[in-house]
């Protein structure tokens, strides 16, 4: 009796492998974006507290100098904090990449596996159909033995 085998097993194999690696690029990005919130957080509170620090020294007075060097630092916060923002666009762009192929990859699977199923049922209807043949031509076989 032949054994069962589907014929898209490599191709399904191989979408398994994808299927994973796609979720493991997904784990990846999704600690990369955690780390990017915590890095724009961390940036949007010191821009905060430094912001506090210069209105408090603005009540007191400050110097132009002094002026000059909270508008430069407050400038390079704020480009920091626009990197910030581009860097989790891309990620959460990635991240939607990422999410659609998986879609992609896991209807693909079904579809596999929904014709793996057919597969497997004709085969099992085949093989049915075998025994069913063996099982009349022995009981033919021992009808004429016993005529005999």
């Amino acid at each position: 009796m032949k054994k069962f085998v589907f014929t898209n097993e490599k191709y399904q194999e191989l979408k398994e492998k994808e299927d994973e690696r796609l979720k493991l690029n997904m784990k990846n990005v999704d600690k990369e974006i955690d780390m990017a919130a915590a890095a724009l957080h961390a940036l949007d509170e010191k821009f905060n507290s430094e912001r506090s620090v210069f209105e408090s020294a603005c009540k007191h007075g400050v110097a132009a100098g002094e002026l000059a060097s909270y508008q430069g630092y407050f400038e390079f916060l704020q480009d920091r904090r626009k990197d910030a923002t581009r860097e989790m666009e891309a990620l959460l762009d990635r991240k939607r990449t990422l999410t659609e192929a998986l879609l992609r990859v896991n209807n693909e699977l079904r579809v596999l596996e929904e014709m793996r199923q057919e597969q497997y049922q004709a085969y099992c209807k085949e093989v049915a159909a075998e025994e069913a043949k063996e099982l009349d031509t022995h009981m033919a076989f021992t009808i004429i033995e016993r005529a005999v």
